[in-house]
């Protein structure tokens, strides 16, 4: 959990506008557009001027109802670190990151056409721990995870991410 002023005001902001904007590209994961994002946001906007912080993407992450989770992954982006917000039906899903003790990754295509780096068939993982999106969380995505909904809802969430890895809000 991250110590965001106005935080409230910022989660509405990013939640009315991707809700407003979700792609329709059958992936669970898809960019929208950064800038109108930011200038329909200004309490964001503000936040993010006093931590010296530029948004290089956004996505919105979304996970159908089920009972199998996503493949484990780490996300190929250049960056480390992921800025996550809730947007709807996050608080009964949860992620759960793991320790590869065998096997390796593979890049995978999302339906967009995005890159995952995924697990090869002898893989072999370990629980390390987990936990439900119900307020910002800053999370390190090059650390194998999934993202588990076993409700009858679709999972949605934003995920930001910087021109630089914001070390400094941990």
């Amino acid at each position: 959990m991250l110590d965001i002023p106005n935080y409230n005001n910022i989660l509405l902001e990013i939640q009315t506008y991707c809700l407003l904007n979700l792609p329709n590209d059958g992936s669970t994961f898809s960019h929208i557009p950064v800038p109108p994002l930011i200038d329909s946001s200004p309490y964001l906007k503000e936040w993010l001027v006093a931590s010296n912080l530029q948004v290089r993407a956004c996505a919105v992450i979304r996970y159908p109802t089920s009972e199998v989770a996503d493949d484990p992954h780490i996300d190929s982006t250049q960056n480390d670190l992921a800025l996550n917000f809730p947007i709807e039906n996050c608080s009964n899903c949860w992620t759960v990151f793991y320790k590869l003790n065998k096997g390796s990754f593979q890049s995978k295509p999302l339906p967009n056409g995005l890159l995952y780096n995924a697990l090869s068939d002898d893989a072999e993982i370990v629980e390390v721990s987990r936990f439900s999106l119900i307020t910002s969380t800053l999370i390190n995505v090059k650390q194998l995870h999934q993202v588990w909904n076993p409700t009858d809802q679709l999972r949605i969430s934003a995920s930001l991410r910087f021109e630089r890895d914001p070390w400094e809000l941990i």
